[in-house]
């Protein structure tokens, strides 16, 4: 496959690919991607992730779903503490957040995500799996993530790309 050199094409060719990506990642999310078609995901993802100035070893690193770098607004509830916090990455499997106060690995939280797709906040249960103090992030992994909300989370995603295409544009 040729690279294409110029920024317009480089544009023209991601846009024509993430249509594809999208669909591939709709398959992935399910479990229904052919091992055949893994590569050519891998290869759409790595060009959307371009647009985000990701160093892409770091996002592909064995994730199940597409992970953006986005900001969106989250709070949880545990133990009958709130927290606000903002994302630093999302995927439909989980987050990243700047946040790591009085939550620990392990624990299970109440999450409300503001997706600027839908005017409704997103309600899920999720799990600590990951704490940096260095970072100051902790990472959390969605629990039982209904169709819908899977279907919600996938499209705030897909919003978040088409918005970055359009930017660059």
């Amino acid at each position: 496959m040729v690279e294409p050199t110029d920024t317009a094409t480089k544009l023209k060719k991601i846009e024509a690919d993430f249509v594809e990506l999208e669909r591939l990642d709709r398959l992935k999310n399910r479990g229904e991607l052919g091992y055949d078609d893994y590569d050519l995901w891998v290869a759409y993802y790595i060009s959307v992730l371009r647009l985000f100035d990701v160093e892409y070893g770091y996002a592909l690193q064995e994730r199940r779903s597409m992970r953006l770098p986005v900001n969106v607004s989250a709070s949880f509830t545990h133990q009958g503490n709130s927290f606000d916090a903002t994302t630093v990455d999302l995927s439909v499997g989980g987050m990243a957040i700047s946040h790591r106060d009085g939550i620990y690995v392990g624990q299970d939280v109440d999450l409300e995500l503001s997706l600027g797709s839908s005017d409704t906040p997103i309600q899920l249960k999720a799990c600590v799996r990951w704490a940096s103090v260095l970072w100051d992030r902790i990472g959390l992994e969605f629990l039982d993530v209904s169709p819908d909300v899977l279907e919600t989370l996938e499209n705030g995603i897909y919003g978040f790309i088409r918005s970055k295409l359009q930017k660059i544009a």
